[in-house]
């Protein structure tokens, strides 16, 4: 199982403040995904159960018109059906459009933009180069600037976006999700999951017209834990102030074991909760942690509005949090900054706050109340020094390289407990996390059979450039093709152990 290590959350406190990232000039590509992948890619493999395995970027982006129903495909919202992502996939190359745009929010419900209801799982590949863009007139045929869109029902988990960008209308959407609804079953309400995601952006450029908008999703209904949410910069060309949640804008569900980071930041923000800017009564926020690094641009005669380090409104419960604060601006201004702004109608318990102490020198994050802590030569001493209270206790366990994490179960020298941020490293994230050894499948080209060598085999299907099933072999390393038409196969292998290898092979 691997996990957010200790060092690489230690390494965003302790080094990403102070850090005013320089304006980027992001060139754009010119075409959307939509109109360049027209028809079923290659990479794009139904099997027998009707689950879809993604082996290219192509395929990822042909996701898009399969639930859409673009480009003559029926609309599938995938309810019972799971999308696996089998490889790392660059996506820089064209404009994202949301994989399930939904109905918009204008009560104008268009059933070709159906709901994503299955699951999705990442298998911890990396999605990198994602650019969500959209002009702020075109808002009513593409409500949805996010990657997933409206999910219901679904459940989404160990998806990895690295390096992704956003520009553009930045309206009621969140950068991960729009929605994630519930699906009204026959039995009973089925509530959308997302569990151990990581969404980085290196920025987000908003249209400055005082929208909302949030970093990872827009409305939640659903679950959310083990995620994180990571931007770089966020900046607009204007006077207005805009308004960003951190991490998610309206939270009528469970927000748990999350943390967003924000390195920085321009001044004239707003609106900017860490973790939800809304909690409505039936929300809960728990063990969740909230960074922000830095600000940059120019400064209000008044200094930057307070910001609202877990929540601008609460009517629901907040409990086990944390979020840091800046208490002096570079004028030497002072802004207070506290856990929820303007509404405390609901519960708030166990809140904890650090403060970069001196302001101007590196930011030794400090502990609002010194902590007694046991080294790792078993001296006991009080501190508030967060770096060292951790440090010193990873080192203090038996085996110190396997508590190297941030992970509430074992942190106990806290008042209360760390945020757990379990199952995904995003320090040393594999390139091909489910793939097993290379394998070699010869001759190729083949007219009569192919061999496999190089592990043992359990399973083998074979499919056309359609994405077509048309063979399957169990346990035997040996395969026949002489039936098939000449033309380009995928052979999908899986070994004894489970993990998964594709090879082409030319038939002749």
């Amino acid at each position: 199982m691997t996990r957010i290590r200790l060092y690489t959350l230690l390494a965003f406190l302790l080094m990403a403040g102070g850090v005013t990232m320089e304006a980027q000039n992001h060139e754009l590509p010119t075409e959307y995904w939509t109109d360049v992948v027209t028809q079923q890619p290659f990479g794009y493999i139904e099997d027998a159960n009707g689950d879809v395995h993604l082996y290219s970027a192509e395929a990822l982006a042909w996701l898009i018109s399969t639930v859409n129903g673009l480009n003559g495909q029926e609309a599938d919202d995938f309810n019972g059906k799971k999308v696996t992502l089998e490889a790392n996939v660059d996506m820089s190359a064209a404009l994202w459009t949301a994989i399930a745009q939904g109905t918009n929010y204008y009560d104008d419900p268009n059933p070709d933009r159906l709901k994503f209801c299955g699951t999705f799982d990442g298998n911890g590949f990396i999605i990198r180069g994602v650019n969500l863009y959209l002009e702020h007139d075109l808002w009513y045929d593409n409500p949805f600037l996010s990657f997933f869109g409206t999910l219901c029902g679904a459940r989404i988990e160990k998806v990895v976006l690295r390096h992704a960008y956003a520009e553009g209308r930045n309206f009621r959407d969140g950068k991960f999700f729009a929605n994630a609804e519930t699906l009204e079953t026959e039995s009973e309400p089925r509530q959308t999951v997302i569990d151990r995601c990581y969404v980085e952006f290196d920025e987000i450029y908003k249209d400055h017209r005082e929208e909302d908008g949030a970093l990872f999703g827009y409305n939640n209904d659903g679950i959310i834990k083990n995620c994180m949410a990571v931007v770089h910069k966020v900046d607009y060309d204007g006077d207005s102030h805009e308004h960003l949640s951190l991490f998610v804008w309206n939270n009528n569900g469970t927000i748990e074991n999350c943390a967003s980071i924000a390195d920085s930041l321009n001044v004239a923000m707003n609106i900017y909760p860490g973790i939800a800017t809304n909690n409505y009564s039936t929300g809960v926020i728990e063990n969740c942690y909230s960074y922000i690094g830095d600000w940059f641009g120019d400064w209000y005669p008044f200094g930057v509005v307070t910001r609202m380090g877990l929540c601008w409104q609460n009517w629901g419960v907040i409990k086990n949090c944390y979020y840091n604060t800046w208490s002096y601006n570079e004028y030497g201004m002072w802004h207070d900054e506290e856990a929820v702004v303007a509404s405390y109608e609901g519960e708030i318990t166990e809140i904890m706050n650090f403060e970069p102490t001196p302001y101007f020198q590196s930011p030794f994050w400090e502990l609002k109340d010194s902590v007694s802590v046991t080294s790792h030569t078993g001296y006991v001493y009080w501190t508030n020094e967060l770096g060292e209270a951790l440090f010193d206790w990873v080192l203090g366990q038996e085996n110190s390289e396997d508590y190297n994490y941030w992970c509430y179960e074992s942190a106990t020298f806290l008042p209360n407990k760390l945020p757990v941020l379990c199952d995904l490293d995003i320090t040393d994230i594999p390139k091909n996390q489910k793939v097993a050894e290379a394998v070699s499948v010869y001759p190729n080209p083949a007219k009569e059979k192919v061999t496999i060598e190089g592990a043992e085999i359990t399973e083998v299907q074979v499919y056309n450039t359609l994405g077509q099933a048309v063979k399957r072999m169990q346990g035997t390393n040996e395969i026949s093709v002489a039936e098939l038409s000449q033309g380009v196969y995928l052979l999908r292998i899986t070994d004894a152990e489970g993990k998964i290898s594709t090879n082409k092979i030319m038939i002749q």
